[in-house]
């Protein structure tokens, strides 16, 4: 582990409260994910609200469709947004809250 100060690094071995780390990661940590080394550590779930405003989401370019999805898919993982579908004849429709 490493700790960097503009162009200066140290190493270092403790994380403490506040302080930012940065992990490799392939998917599997989202946020509010916890790390510890004492075994599993049990928390009541994190309140989620219904949403106030909506809006539906399209693309101008047909060919961006995959990467819009992509998008809307990460902003649902982080928490930001919530994601919902609307069916529809000519396909689903993401609607954002």
């Amino acid at each position: 582990p490493q700790q960097f100060m503009a162009q200066d690094r140290q190493a270092v071995e403790d994380a403490w409260p506040g302080d930012v780390i940065g992990l490799h990661d392939r998917g599997q940590l989202r946020i509010g994910d916890t790390l510890s080394a004492n075994g599993n550590v049990h928390f009541g779930g994190i309140p989620r609200f219904s949403p106030e405003h909506f809006a539906r989401i399209r693309t101008e370019d047909p060919l961006r469709r995959k990467q819009l999805d992509t998008g809307l898919r990460q902003l649902s993982e982080e928490g930001a947004a919530q994601v919902f579908y609307e069916d529809v004849e000519a396909g689903h429709t993401p609607i954002v809250g």
